[in-house]
């Protein structure tokens, strides 16, 4: 295609792109899987893993609802992710075990928000 220095009316571009016969409309595409209704288990969990041992960043509340919602898509229970949260103490979960243990508690907390769709879906 060239491009010309003419400019065309709207009348010559409907003429140009319309249809006259109904065989000649494309078909419609079936609509691409939306990331939710997609979801792989395997990853999910995996990456849940690599955040709980990476090392805690500036904010690590961010980096646990991040891990649990991975969890959560890949079939983790809260009491997996909490067993396996508490196997690397010095990442994100630092924050929720120095102190007082509250990891439970924030692990509750971070399942009801992925549960309820906050998150990644």
């Amino acid at each position: 295609m060239r491009a010309t220095d003419r400019t065309f009316t709207a009348a010559e571009l409907a003429a140009w792109f319309a249809v006259d016969d109904p065989a000649d409309e494309p078909t419609p595409t079936p609509a691409a899987a939306t990331p939710a209704a997609v979801t792989r288990p395997a990853y999910g969990r995996s990456r849940a893993r690599s955040i709980l041992r990476a090392e805690p960043g500036d904010d690590r509340s961010a980096a646990l609802m991040s891990a649990v919602n991975f969890a959560a898509l890949g079939g983790m229970s809260a009491d997996e992710f909490e067993a396996i949260a508490r196997l690397n103490p010095t990442g994100c979960v630092s924050k929720y075990l120095n102190g007082t243990d509250r990891l439970r508690q924030e692990v509750e907390r971070a399942y009801a928000k992925a549960r309820s769709g906050y998150g990644y879906r």
